[in-house]
């Protein structure tokens, strides 16, 4: 992750190919005590581009659930698979049980080629991640710790890159277990506010996927999408720093944690769309 000035409300690009590449300039908000730090990175014409599609708050993300598009990157083909509304608990650093979960604890991993707006193709793997910490209640008041990447500059959405050996895929893409240690990531407990104030915070995450025998198909021509694959559990479990406020919180083990929705499979997109997913 490279650079972005701001983390408020959206960035409002819309992603290069086969839809064009628009410039709407982008709305920056405050970010709280240390507006720096959480810049994301700029890989120039080689980044990915973002899925054009823009959710309720105005971001290049795509909530996971039934005839959702799973993938955060446009004009990607390959391995992928999201899971999101945990259930789970863990301790913090004072022995004060706080669950997780909701909807907006999301997971998933993207592995495969991507055209990005060099027209070089290249291959990746890529991680969209968020987890949120609740305070008695899963409720959106009790919420007090949300944790996720920075937006990048051309409005990639909470993605991160996954390094060589991180993620294993079944060879019938049937499960995956993707584990991540040491992510610099930022803490926005009152997102999706534009004053929002973010902390530095770092995150250990391990997600494993396995496929159900329940047989998903996808096909979206108006958003240039195809996914094959399956239904899928999905357990994860994570340990949380927040430096600047000694805080610190330990989910229980994997088996201790489920997911309502699931998918593993494979997708093609954007200038891929039309090829044997």
């Amino acid at each position: 992750m490279r650079d972005r000035a701001g983390l408020g409300r959206r960035y409002f690009l819309v992603g290069a190919g086969l839809l064009g590449a628009s410039a709407l300039a982008p709305r920056v908000a405050a970010v709280g005590n240390d507006r720096d730090l959480f810049r994301a990175p700029v890989g120039g014409s080689r980044e990915p581009s973002p899925i054009p599609w823009l959710d309720e708050d105005g971001g290049h993300n795509q909530m996971p659930g039934p005839g959702k598009e799973p993938s955060s990157i446009f004009h990607f083909k390959g391995s992928i698979a999201r899971a999101n509304d945990f259930e789970g608990t863990g301790t913090d650093g004072e022995s004060e049980t706080l669950i997780w979960g909701l909807p907006s604890s999301d997971f998933s991993f993207m592995d495969g080629v991507f055209w990005p707006p060099d027209r070089i193709e290249r291959a990746g793997t890529f991680s969209h991640l968020c987890l949120t910490i609740f305070r008695g209640s899963l409720t959106p008041e009790a919420k007090v710790h949300d944790l996720h990447p920075a937006i990048r500059a051309n409005g990639l959405y909470w993605i991160v890159d996954v390094p060589a050996g991180r993620l294993d895929v079944a060879p019938n893409g049937r499960t995956a277990t993707l584990k991540l240690t040491r992510l610099a990531l930022i803490d926005q407990p009152r997102w999706p506010r534009p004053d929002a104030e973010a902390r530095r915070a770092r995150m250990d995450v391990h997600v494993v996927w396995t496929a159900t025998d329940e047989k998903v198909v996808m096909d979206d021509p108006q958003k240039l999408f195809r996914f094959v694959g399956w239904r899928a559990t999905c357990q994860a479990e994570a340990r949380v720093e927040v430096p600047s406020i000694h805080f610190t919180w330990q989910s229980g083990p994997l088996a201790s944690s489920k997911a309502k929705f699931g998918l593993i499979g494979q997708e093609s997109n954007g200038r891929y769309y039309g090829g044997t997913a």
